[in-house]
């Protein structure tokens, strides 16, 4: 093995949980099948020992018909047949049938185990398959030599014989071999336990990211099965089976060296020169061969410990998990023995400094500069890594759990789900609630890009999420969960969302706190969003349609901005106005209902004249599209005109060196591919399309490498490795994560493929620095109007 290999592995955070917990537990309900494996071979036993003391079972004459014929007739046909009694027959078919089954499912759970890894999405449903089969592993070793030997054994007499073989000689062979092929494999066990048991589970699934899942089951097991005494017996011959395959080059095994014994204590080191990039986070399996007590040690926290005391796994603290390339880890411990044995091991050292996730390559169908196909798929998966909540079970982030999962309103309203908004965990009801109405108009206009992309499921699984948690927070006509969480102290944390242990507060607008603005926009988002589903789920779209108009009653008739009524979303999403999510809601409503009382409050609400810039604050160039498009009125046509000659060369938005419309530094990007979005819709309303579809292609090709360089996260060249993001920055668990992590230099362990970032300034100038939050942080709003930009420029070269 190589001295150290820095190689990409994880862990869900729910396989650890498995491992560490579910099985002790949830695992018992396999023990039926146990105790069926352990009677076939106390129903084998004594009938094996009756096969050999039966000469007519054991030989016969004249036999032909194997262990399934009851009766042989002897050559002197003057002796009656001789039949197997009833009694024995059923024994006969018990053993048979239990072995049967034996085989099939140990067969099954064998698969299960060593390919199933492979392909399944539900690693907790193989384990249990494995679990349950591991006496039947065995089982189907020794029923295969049963039904092997007794044919070729009566196929092998010939007529100098005395007698030929009888059905009992098979089996009893057959059960002989089932104890020798049992106590083999508990030897193995022994043998691998006070060895190399931890090397045999580094398995190295490279191509599939579920051989993190594995990787953690496994060596969880062979803890667990040391600290309760189990026979894995299966798990070994199947860890034999596949660990010469993949070569378990995935982790670095260290001898204890400098080892200094006195009084029965002892103090040694393991010391790992890093020699492969800087290391995030470790883990340690620590092998003994003498139990050892009393542990010390300072660099890690000893997570747990077998019960024989011979195995450690230890995790680094999180102060001592980064070590620079060039460094050298070094794990000094101590403790006290007993015996005159002195203690040698090596310890088993996992990198966690990176995830096994894997993204399959897309092919470039369009023969496009930039491969929108890639582009859209990457996008969505940064949204799913924002998800909060119970993920579901197609979850196709590693590194991502299960979090929040106590989000509640006042009165307990469950307020689980929804999207974390940018590198930090509150959830944040205004911009989720914009970014979902941009993405679900891209969707709605550009379907067939979708479609064409083999995204169109995904991109509907995509919505969905936030609708889902927008519809638990409208819990009365006039109220309206708008925020979960504190800023103060969810910034004042750097780590995963879901190891968060802080108070995440949820704040509401109702009739004497309202806030038209942020329930308009939800009424806009269900709106459009009903429009997505009106075919593909009637029942939910006509839920959504519901919603929307009581939200947008709620609005109109109870007029302020939301800032003004939630203090803690003011300093992070201040409303400028209420007035063009009132145009906004009802011109959404419109489109869906063709109620003329939507179209009067839209075109009451709207303010004429250019805008400054779409965005999640501001819906002006979305209100004159959509009015333009429903109305024909040149007021609006205007408007859209008077806004892009403003967003054009030569107008009053400023360009960079290298051809970015330089809008605003916080989130530069964003707001160029917001426009870039309005400009095709503009354009698909037949306002100067030519011209429109070329300025928003060169913004977008702006963010996707026309520099030199992408800004996209895991897409093009030199993509940003270092986003300001608390959980992509975070090791692999169950390595702490602090701001230790904030401030590593190196790449981000995870990456947050798909996400854009804030994006550089007036003069081209950017750096990949994690610390800087305006110019490379991520947010769900920055890849809303950017992703549905893509999908437009693919609908155009279908």
């Amino acid at each position: 093995m190589k001295n150290f290999l820095k190689f990409k592995t994880g862990e869900s955070p729910d396989v650890r949980k498995f491992g560490e917990e579910y099985y002790l537990r949830e695992a018992k309900i396999w023990r039926p099948f146990r105790i069926g494996g352990v009677f076939s071979i106390a129903i084998a036993l004594p009938l094996a020992l009756a096969s050999i003391l039966h000469d007519n079972w054991m030989y016969g004459d004249g036999f032909r018909g194997g262990m399934w014929d009851t009766c042989f007739q002897m050559d002197n046909t003057s002796v009656p047949p001789i039949c197997i009694e009833d009694s024995v027959q059923r024994w006969q078919k018990a053993v048979i049938g239990l072995m049967i089954f034996s085989a099939s499912f140990g067969f099954i759970a064998s698969i299960l185990a060593v390919c199933g890894v492979c392909t399944s999405p539900l690693p907790k449903k193989i384990y249990y398959f494995h679990s349950a089969g591991e006496i039947f592993l065995v089982c189907a070793i020794s029923t295969g030599a049963a039904l092997i030997i007794y044919p070729v054994a009566m196929e092998s007499n010939n007529s100098s014989s005395a007698h030929q073989y009888g059905p009992g000689y098979g089996l009893g062979w057959g059960s002989a071999f089932f104890f020798l092929a049992a106590a083999f494999c508990m030897s193995l066990d022994d043998l691998v336990r006070e060895s190399s048991k931890a090397k045999i589970c580094r398995l190295c699934f490279k191509s599939r990211q579920d051989k993190t899942d594995l990787h953690f089951i496994t060596k969880d097991l062979i803890i667990l099965a040391n600290s309760s005494k189990m026979m894995d017996s299966s798990l070994v011959l199947v860890l034999l089976v596949v660990t010469p395959l993949c070569l378990a080059d995935n982790s670095a095994t260290v001898p204890m060296t400098k080892t200094h014994t006195w009084s029965g204590n002892f103090e040694g080191h393991f010391i790992l020169p890093i020699t492969h990039g800087d290391l995030i986070g470790w883990e340690a399996i620590i092998t003994f061969n003498v139990p050892v007590t009393d542990i010390q040690q300072y660099v890690g926290t000893v997570k747990r410990t077998s019960s024989d005391n011979k195995i450690i796994l230890l995790v680094n603290k999180a102060d001592k998990g980064i070590v620079k390339q060039g460094s050298s880890l070094d794990i000094q411990i101590g403790g006290h023995y007993t015996g005159s044995t002195e203690p040698t091991a090596t310890a088993d050292i996992v990198d966690l400094s990176f995830d096994s996730q894997v993204v399959p390559t897309v092919v470039d169908a369009d023969g496009t500069k930039y491969n929108y196909d890639e582009v859209l798929m990457k996008s969505i998966l940064f949204y799913e890594a924002q998800r909060s909540g119970k993920l579901p079970p197609t979850n196709r982030i590693p590194w991502r759990g299960d979090s929040a999962l106590t989000d509640h309103g006042d009165n307990g309203e469950d307020l689980a789900g929804g999207w974390y908004d940018a590198g930090d965990h509150i959830k944040f009801g205004f911009p989720m609630a914009s970014s979902t109405t941009l993405l679900a108009w891209g969707l709605l206009e550009y379907k067939d890009a979708y479609e064409h992309s083999g995204q169109l499921e995904n991109m509907y699984d995509c919505i969905r999420w936030p609708l889902e948690w927008m519809l638990k927070c409208h819990t009365g006509p006039n109220e309206l969960y708008v925020q979960v969480g504190d800023g103060g102290p969810d910034h004042g944390y750097w780590g995963r969302p879901e190891d968060m242990t802080m108070a995440r507060p949820a704040y509401k607008i109702t009739a004497n706190r309202p806030g038209s603005d942020i329930a308009a926009e939800y009424a806009a988002a269900f709106a459009v969003s009903h429009l997505v589903f009106k075919e593909k789920d009637p029942e939910f779209a006509e839920k959504l349609l519901t919603h929307s108009k009581q939200l947008y009653d709620f609005a109109v008739h109870h007029k302020a901005r939301y800032t003004d009524s939630v203090n803690q979303a003011a300093a992070y999403y201040r409303s400028d106005k209420y007035e063009d999510e009132l145009t906004w809601g009802a011109a959404w409503l419109f489109r869906v209902t063709n109620d003329t009382k939507y179209l009067n409050w839209a075109e009451q609400y709207y303010i004429t004249g250019p805008d400054w810039g779409q965005s999640w604050d501001d819906k002006y160039s979305g209100n004159m599209i959509l009015l333009y498009n429903m109305t024909g009125k040149d007021i609006y046509k205007n408007d859209i005109e008077a806004t892009f000659t403003d967003w054009m060369p030569g107008g009053s938005v400023p360009y960079s060196p290298k051809g970015l419309a330089f809008r605003s530094q916080w989130g530069s990007l964003r707001y160029a591919s917001n426009m870039a979005f309005m400009a095709l819709l503009a354009a698909d309303v037949g306002v100067h399309p030519d011209q429109y579809r070329q300025w928003a292609r060169s913004q977008i090709g702006y963010a996707l490498g026309d520099t030199g360089r992408s800004f996209v996260v895991g897409f093009g060249t030199n993509p940003p490795q270092r986003p300001h993001h608390r959980s992509s920055s975070c090791p692999s668990r169950p390595s702490p994560c602090s701001f230790a992590d904030q401030q590593q230099p190196g790449p981000n362990p995870h990456t947050l493929y798909g996400a854009l970032v804030g994006g550089p300034n007036g003069q081209d100038q950017y750096t990949d620095d994690r610390k800087d939050y305006v110019s490379n942080e991520v947010a769900c709003d920055y890849n809303a109007g950017f992703q549905s930009a893509v999908a437009g420029l693919k609908h155009l070269r279908m």
